[in-house]
């Protein structure tokens, strides 16, 4: 049976989401590694859908569909999740992070903001990555702040995938 090892849910709304990314890469530690910033100009969608972008050290999110209240929660498995069907999107596949230090970034006010950073606890890791979203349509949902009506609502489940 999958279980959580870790997670971390932003308690406040984050406002201008652009997506979650590698804190070292986009801090300018690894020179020469692209940053959550050029996913969706250099990688393809991450298939039928395409409502989101998938590359190395990022996951570039749609528009918020409330612009006001996003929330995000990561967890950290030790091994494939089950999948919840209230999810009204879900993509499953792979990423890369290379320190395992994740955030996510926003750009409300046209100034790049980092939020708390979960770390996965490895780095130079290709992770099994599912990320999910619904609109949150009351106040009430199980692992996120209850305050949250009318909130788009993402969850990102990470595990190794069975090759680790």
């Amino acid at each position: 049976m999958a279980n959580i090892t870790s997670a971390l849910t932003y308690e406040s709304a984050l406002k201008g989401l652009y997506g979650i990314g590698d804190l070292e890469v986009e801090e300018g530690m690894h020179p020469g590694i692209p940053t959550a910033w050029e996913v969706g100009e250099t990688t393809s969608d991450s298939g039928p859908g395409q409502w989101l972008h998938i590359g190395p050290n990022g996951v570039v999110l749609p528009a918020s569909e409330t612009d006001d209240a996003i929330y995000v929660r990561y967890e950290l498995w030790d091994s494939p999740p089950p999948l919840d069907a209230s999810w009204e999107r879900s993509w499953t596949g792979e990423i890369q992070f290379t320190s395992g230090k994740i955030t996510a970034l926003s750009m409300p006010y046209d100034e790049i903001q980092y939020h708390e950073v979960f770390d996965l606890g490895r780095s130079d890791t290709t992770w099994a990555l599912r990320v999910s979203w619904k609109l949150l349509q009351n106040d009430r949902e199980s692992d996120f702040p209850t305050h949250a009506a009318h909130a788009d609502l993402y969850g990102m489940q990470f595990w190794l995938p069975v090759s680790e």
